[in-house]
């Protein structure tokens, strides 16, 4: 019987994850002892900092302190509960949880359209690029090794996996076909769409019509940073974008407001949308209301779905030439909804037309990346929490 529940992650605690990850319920209903174990220090040294403190966080500065905190645990009764994507960095702390024989499981929710993820002349020719870009071909290679640990068992597959759609699957990380055909998948929802039914009688944040920006922070994402992802310049992303803001307000008769991105802090000390209205912790209800959403790929177009709203997606040169992948993924994210795609680099009288819904590409992301017909009418909490209680 499951006992404990620890959280395993390279990242500091947020509010944002106690909610999304059920801690509270998990012990106020579920009755579960929980810990979280912040291991930023070893993945990311010197770069994340907590927001507040916890009681139930244990701080772990090495692999070593991960082991020795792993050797107290009675492993009969603790679920070990990893929010960290399997790849080569992480590779020798999932060869801890084997060694221990930890049972382990993990949220496979908040997938996105991703071009790798279905065969094309564009996947191949990224295939191609890594064979002439000598960090990507590293991180290729030493993929590679972590696949094999997977493969021949120095690492095993998770035990359960709570899956978030079709393609939920893929954010376990490399060799996530190997944790699809040896784990045991429970289908639940992605926070989005409960966020959606929770907002569903939502009122309006204003009364004017309005298109919504998802904003994805993108000069400033932390991110970025971590991952050593060289991003757009300040001044001309905003200068452009806000020109684009401007000519939608023209020609559709509206106002434009920011969705804004939760890790945007910049935005509290300085609005870099020439006045234009900020609203955080509002996207849901923000998106529902609107005419229409205009976005890069930030996952929040899930509520733009979910309320079928026409989205228009935005790119504009330096995206393209500089973040490459990320542009892909826009590109696929437009292709994947049908949707319009806009190169905001100079306006003209052309750009952003509005396209009607493609209501069946609608209906299939829906079941691709944010919910199960077994799942869709069901809180993920108690499916989540009955599977925990019957191990």
């Amino acid at each position: 019987m499951i006992r404990k529940i620890i959280f395993v992650t390279y990242q500091p605690i947020t509010k944002v994850f106690i909610k999304n990850f059920f801690l509270t319920e998990l012990i106020d209903n579920g009755g579960f002892e929980i810990e979280y174990w912040d291991l930023s220090e070893v993945f990311f040294p010197g770069i994340l900092t907590a927001e507040f403190d916890c009681p139930y966080v244990i701080k772990i500065n090495s692999l070593n302190g991960v082991e020795a905190e792993i050797k107290k645990q009675s492993t009969e009764s603790t679920l070990f509960m990893i929010i960290i994507t399997y790849e080569a960095r992480v590779m020798q702390l999932f060869k801890l949880l084997t060694k221990y024989k930890c049972f382990t499981a993990f949220f496979a929710r908040g997938a996105v359209p991703m071009p790798h993820l279905a065969f094309s002349t564009n996947a191949l020719i990224s295939k191609i690029r890594k064979l002439f870009n000598a960090r990507l071909l590293y991180l290729f290679l030493i993929n590679k090794i972590a696949l094999a640990y997977k493969k021949y068992g120095l690492v095993k597959p998770y035990d359960i996996i709570f899956n978030s759609g079709k393609l939920g699957i893929y954010t376990v990380g490399v060799g996530s076909q190997i944790d699809n055909d040896k784990s045991k998948l429970i289908n639940i929802n992605s926070f989005d769409y409960e966020r959606y039914h929770q907002t569903r009688n939502s009122t309006r944040v204003t009364h004017s019509k309005y298109a919504v920006f998802l904003d994805d922070y993108l000069p400033h994402h932390p991110d970025f940073s971590i991952l050593g992802i060289k991003t757009v310049t300040v001044d001309t992303y905003y200068k452009q974008l806000n020109a684009l803001f401007k000519f939608i307000e023209e020609r559709y008769d509206l106002k434009v407001i920011i969705a804004a991105h939760p890790k945007a802090d910049n935005y509290k000390k300085e609005n870099p949308f020439q006045g234009r209205g900020v609203y955080f912790d509002q996207t849901a209800e923000l998106t529902r209301h609107c005419e229409f959403a205009i976005s890069h790929c930030s996952t929040s177009l899930n509520f733009a779905v979910l309320n079928e709203k026409p989205i228009i997606f935005i790119y504009n040169d330096e995206i393209k030439n500089t973040m490459p992948h990320f542009y892909q993924t826009i590109n696929y994210c437009a292709q994947t909804l049908d949707s319009s795609l806009v190169n905001f680099t100079v306006i003209n009288k052309n750009l952003a037309a509005l396209k009607e819904i493609n209501i069946l590409k609608y209906f299939d992301y829906k079941y691709q990346y944010l919910t199960s017909r077994e799942s869709e009418n069901t809180l993920s909490f108690d499916i989540v929490n009955n599977t925990i209680s019957k191990i």
